[in-house]
This record gives C-alpha cells, structure tokens and sequence, in this order.
C-alpha cells in the first residue's frame, strides 16, 4: 500500500541520515504522511451503523473535542496494519497513547454488519479507557522516579486509599495504610527524597471497565537503591490490584492494594 511504502521510506531516511535535525525532519514527514491518509478516510458520523454487510470493515477515521479542547480520535485498520501506526507513534512526543481494538473479528461483519456500528463504537471506547486507565499506573511510577508531586498526585481520587500492608509484611514490616491523596503522596515522595533512588516498570496490566469504575490488575518491579549506596538497594516485584474512578475523560485511582511476589536486597533499609 501508498502509506506503508512511504512510511518505510522515510523511516530508512531517518536510519541513514548522520544528521539528527534530518532525521528529526525524517520522522516528522513520517507522521504527517500518516497523518494525510487518515484524514484521507471517510468520516464516521455519532451512532450511524454501517449501510450494509460486506467482507472486510472499511477504513475510517472519527474524532471529536474532549472537554479539555483536545482532539481525540479513533480509526478503523485491518489488524497487520496497527504496528506500523504505533511505531511511528513512538518516534513523536505524543500527549496519549495509542491504542488499538480488533473490530474486524469482533463487531460482526457479514449477516450482522448493518447492527455493528453501536458494537464498533462500544470496542473503540473501550481501547481508548485501557490507555487512559493503565496512565494511571504509569503516572504512579514516574512520580515517583522523578519525585515529581504534580504528576505522583494526579494518579489519585482525592479520597484514594493505598494499602501497602501485604507487601510489607513479605520482610517483616508493619505500615498504616495510607488514607487521602495528599497523606499518600507526603508520605511516599517525603520518605524517599534526597535518600532513595527508584525506578518503576509496569507490565501485564490487565483491565475491567464497569461504567464510570474499573479494576486494574498489574505487575510492577521497582528497584529501590540507597543514594549514599547504591550496593543496599531493595527490588521489588510486586502485584497490584487497583480500583480506579473516572473524572471526565482522566481515570483516578481510588484504591491500591500492594503484594508481594519476590524481593531481593534489604527492604529493611529501604523502608524501616
């Protein structure tokens, strides 16, 4: 196709070029190609069902204003085609994720096309709430790692609940919970600064969206390292099991459970 061979072009000038500002150049062309052929796409006006059955969904794009003034959007790719948009996602500063949902083997093509267009726009939604509900997590992590308090707070509902007590308990150590984004996000940054070097990663999130609420269960390994020495450190693999909140298009966490899988080093040290 047009788009993928133009994309590819652009990514291998981007990969020769000894110039970073041409390849910067090179990876913006990229993006805006992409950018022209979805706008390229037909329109999918609010709630309107497809016309007619047909073998192979149509590519479309829709968008709309979040209250924020944001434009957000969806688009309709056959399945083989997502990564390249991701890929080309990743080599741009972005303020959101993409996000991808497979309405060519689930919304019901064939017999049932004529009724997809409800089933599409549930799917759609439904990948755009994953992004923004594991966002969450992510803000979590990184607040923390770069001791920012803005972003560590915006992962929390004002009345959100952190209960690190099963983890904790893993070497012996015996902690409140945590009531209140403001008693959270005090006692975590205040604990580490200046005296604990962390890093977060966040893998296997798995969500399940229930109207405004959701849950959201994920792997986190954080390495914690003592700055005056880096050799006493505690690494963490820990389960998450998470209750989030949706306050208009941001999702909040409201509760957060905290287990432990395995440690290595001295939590001890770490955390007291």
């Amino acid at each position: 196709m047009d788009y993928l061979r133009a994309a590819r072009e652009y990514r291998l000038a981007a990969e020769l070029s000894d110039s970073v500002e041409i390849a910067r150049q090179a990876t913006s062309m990229m993006v805006a190609q992409l950018s022209r052929i979805l706008r390229s796409c037909p329109e999918l006006p609010d709630g309107e069902p497809n016309p007619a059955p047909r073998q192979e969904p149509q590519r479309y794009v829709h968008s709309h204003k979040a209250r924020n003034g944001w434009v957000r959007g969806e688009f309709c790719l056959p399945p083989q085609e997502a990564p390249l948009f991701d890929e080309a996602a990743s080599e741009a500063v972005f303020a959101e994720s993409l996000s991808f949902a497979n309405v060519r083997e689930t919304a019901g093509w064939s017999a049932e096309a004529s009724r997809a267009g409800p089933k599409m726009a549930a799917l759609l939604a439904a990948a755009g709430h994953r992004a923004e509900i594991v966002d969450a997590l992510h803000r979590f992590a990184l607040g923390q790692d770069l001791a920012d308090k803005q972003l560590f707070a915006s992962s929390f509902t004002p009345d959100a609940e952190l209960d690190f007590r099963p983890a904790a308990a893993r070497w012996g150590g015996d902690v409140p919970v945590m009531s209140g984004r403001d008693t959270i996000v005090t006692t975590i940054l205040a604990g580490f600064a200046g005296r604990v070097d962390t890093t977060h990663q966040v893998t296997n999130p798995r969500v399940v969206v229930d109207g405004d609420t959701a849950r959201l269960t994920a792997l986190v390994e954080a390495q914690h390292l003592l700055r005056a020495d880096h050799d006493v450190f505690a690494l963490l693999k820990n389960r998450y099991d998470v209750e989030l909140r949706r306050d208009a298009d941001r999702w909040l966490m409201r509760r957060v459970r905290i287990e432990n899988v395995w440690y290595q080093g001295a939590p001890t040290a770490i955390f007291g």
